[in-house]
């Protein structure tokens, strides 16, 4: 049998990453790869020479959603592969976590890729709501960090953490593994009140991490446009309460001014266009934003009316000066909406207007302070790196 030269394996090309990104982007959802883009776009800003690995569950549309960044980024689901086989139960998928990284040199799927490692100084964990009840499995990164950072002697920090709602017989074990940790931030006060009391936490910088970036990328700037109803509902909730409340208020702001366009954003490919039949059958056909355009960004207007029940929808679009309507489908995302009124977002509540059109105010967001906040916080977790 004929075996070509060029195919056998004499040295494994290095990329020795000064900086492990953990994140739960790439299926792709405009939120978590928002956040992906906001860290690395900083990171590279402070220092262009730096290498970056990201641990992501789908390298392949990070990787073409994000670039490389001139090589200096690397894309990987080393510890995706080791969630995907853990236990559905906290306890046990921390323990599992620890295991599977104890023998991964005997694991050919892995071997090769915590290589990366080799002279990483910082582990960090985006913002993110990716560790909690719900996604138990997940539990296994906390074991997974805390033996990464045993052999190869590197910080571990997070930030915009939103870890509510969390089982409380899981806290003990929770908190022993944060302890861990050289730094950790949330992006709600539900998700602090759990850990406040470590000595790890930043209890000063409660707020999402795209406040890394001083605007709103999807603002399009554009002064004096006709109102427009921009919809961003879920697949995952489709014929439920929350949903018929939100088509409700979508029929009396029609019904208020029917010249307005009815425009659906799809936020999470595929799954946020399940609404489009609907809304063309019961009102008319809406015009779609399809997740190209929002990623390529400047798609709101001031003007826009928002309904929808996303989180980074309702964060983005306030960041753009959209007034809107929310809906929570279940207590994480109630947790997720209801942080963003205290800092002024002014968007309504779905569930305390069922029969009229609430009160739509323009947001009130303290940008600029936010943005310094969170830029002094990323200073801080950089300087774990040298």
């Amino acid at each position: 049998m004929y075996i070509s030269r060029t195919n056998i394996i004499e040295h494994i090309p290095e990329f020795e990453a000064d900086i492990v990104l953990v994140c739960c982007a790439g299926y792709p959802n405009y939120g978590d790869e928002l956040l992906l883009k906001c860290w690395l776009d900083n990171i590279f800003l402070r220092d262009s020479k730096i290498k970056v690995l990201v641990e992501c569950p789908v390298p392949g549309n990070c990787s073409v959603l994000l670039g490389d960044y001139d090589g200096r980024v690397r894309y990987q689901d080393a510890v995706w592969k080791i969630v995907w086989g853990a236990p559905h139960c906290p306890i046990d998928a921390f323990n599992y976590g620890i295991k599977l990284f104890e023998a991964c040199d005997k694991n050919n799927g892995l071997r090769f890729m915590f290589g990366h490692y080799k002279k990483a100084k910082l582990m960090h964990f985006i913002g993110g709501g990716f560790i909690r009840k719900g996604w138990d499995n997940h539990f296994s990164l906390l074991g997974l960090a805390i033996a990464i950072k045993k052999r190869f002697h590197l910080n571990l920090s997070m930030s915009g953490q939103g870890f509510c709602p969390i089982d409380e017989v899981f806290l003990p074990i929770f908190k022993t593994a944060l302890e861990n940790f050289e730094h950790v931030s949330c992006r709600d006060l539900p998700s602090l009140k759990v850990v406040e009391k470590l000595s790890c936490v930043d209890p000063d910088t409660v707020v999402d991490d795209t406040f890394l970036i001083s605007d709103s990328p999807l603002f399009s700037g554009k002064e004096n446009q006709k109102e427009r109803v921009v919809i961003c509902i879920q697949n995952d909730i489709k014929d439920s309460f929350i949903s018929a409340l939100l088509l409700r208020q979508i029929h009396l702001l029609l019904a208020e001014d029917p010249e307005r366009e009815l425009v659906v954003a799809e936020f999470c490919p595929n799954y946020d266009l399940t609404c489009v039949s609907e809304i063309s059958q019961l009102f008319k056909s809406p015009t779609i934003i399809s997740f190209e355009k929002l990623w390529n960004g400047r798609v709101l207007n001031k003007s826009d009316i928002c309904v929808g029940t996303r989180n980074h929808f309702h964060l983005i679009a306030s960041r753009s000066g959209c007034r809107g309507i929310f809906g929570s489908p279940d207590a994480y995302y109630g947790i997720k909406h209801d942080s963003l009124l205290p800092i002024g977002s002014n968007w309504q509540n779905v569930d305390l207007y069922h029969d009229r059109v609430p009160p739509l105010c323009f947001p009130r967001i303290q940008e600029e302070s936010l943005v310094r906040k969170k830029r002094a916080e990323f200073g801080l977790i950089m300087s774990l790196t040298s």
